[in-house]
Formats: structure tokens, C-alpha cells, sequence
């Protein structure tokens, strides 16, 4: 985490891990666990899931990022 005050005191982050979504070398997105009411240590079991989680991403949020460009496009400005 880049700043742990930043996230606790504008984010209500108690507990939270950044993973990044990449493919073909370029980032596509993050997915950002978090637990807000109480203080938390994440589990090896925890880390884990996220891992395994994150390889399972990168196809979709990367066609959903092209899909949402590309309507973008098409919209009449």
C-alpha cells in the first residue's frame, strides 16, 4: 500500500491489499479488497484466493475496458 493514512483516513480502509490486473505487460485495472469496520490482518489462505482470483481477471476486465472505449467512441458528442 502506497500510503496507509491516505487509505484509512479518505477511504474508511481498515484492511486492504491492491492487486494489479495485467495482461500482455499492460494494467488493465486493480481489484482492492478492503474490510471497513474493523482492523484486519489478511490470511495466507486470504492472499491466496486473491492470487488465484486475479489470474482468472485479466481476459474479462480487459474486453469490458475495450467494450466501454469503444461505446464511448460511439456516442454522439
Amino acid at each position: 500500500m502506497r500510503n496507509r493514512d491516505f487509505e484509512s483516513r479518505f477511504c474508511g480502509h481498515r484492511a486492504v491489499m491492491h492487486g494489479h490486473i495485467i495482461q500482455d505487460g499492460i494494467l488493465w485495472g486493480t481489484l482492492e479488497p478492503c474490510v471497513f469496520d474493523h482492523p484486519g490482518q489478511w490470511t495466507q489462505n486470504e492472499h491466496i484466493f486473491i492470487e488465484n482470483l486475479l489470474s482468472l481477471l485479466p481476459n474479462h476486465v480487459k474486453e469490458y475496458v475495450m467494450k466501454v472505449q469503444i461505446d464511448e467512441l460511439e456516442q454522439p458528442s
